[in-house]
């Protein structure tokens, strides 16, 4: 009698640890598409400037599903232009219904500084099927005159 509840408990017990478990929250895909190009300056032709885009995107199985899911698109720019300026930009980014647009103006950067300017867009595709056109606008370095 004693085997008899010990074989119908064991099952049970199981099946309740394996339903109790499948609502725990697990890193279920993970992906860092990139992109990163080096653009020379509109206009002059003569300043260089690295920039890159990562999207970072977490997908989530179990209760956390939604409060844990992350898909956000960071941008950082490198000046590697022989002096300090103030830039403007707009980067076009072409992803069909999620496309965008990131512009700045007036942006202090010194020369072989990065600036990471964060989160510039949430959601969407991935980066690394996107269509991207960078134009940076930047003075003449003295001397370059």
């Amino acid at each position: 009698m004693k085997i008899l509840k010990l074989c119908w408990l064991l099952p049970a017990a199981a099946l309740l640890l394996s339903c109790s478990l499948s609502n725990e929250c697990e890193l279920s895909e993970r992906y860092t598409p990139g992109w990163t190009q080096f653009v020379l300056d509109r206009g002059f032709n003569l300043y260089e400037f690295r920039v890159s885009f990562e999207q970072i995107v977490e997908v989530y199985m179990g209760d956390c599903a939604a409060d844990k899911y992350r898909n956000e698109t960071r941008l950082k720019i490198t000046s590697k232009a022989p002096c300090d300026q103030t830039i403007n930009f707009i980067i076009e980014v072409t992803m069909g219904d999620d496309s965008y647009q990131v512009k700045k103006n007036d942006v202090a950067i010194r020369s072989n500084e990065t600036i990471d300017f964060g989160i510039v867009k949430r959601g969407g595709s991935r980066i690394d099927l996107a269509g991207i056109d960078v134009a940076i606008y930047c003075p003449k370095c003295p001397g370059d005159e």
